[in-house]
């Protein structure tokens, strides 16, 4: 059985849009554009992990 993620995230966009100035139309700056992931919960290892000292 899979398990649902702990985070899904689809289609995330984001925009910024900048001012050109007096005779200069706006741009627009696209950072990100209709990605999508997901982020799934921690699983223990079965060789016990890292020690810290």
């Amino acid at each position: 059985m899979k398990e649902e993620p702990l985070i899904r995230l689809r289609e995330v966009r984001k925009h910024y849009a900048l001012n050109g100035g007096i005779f200069s139309q706006k741009r627009v700056v696209k950072a990100v554009d209709g990605v999508s992931f997901d982020i799934q919960r921690a699983k223990p290892s079965a060789g016990g992990g890292v020690r810290l000292r």
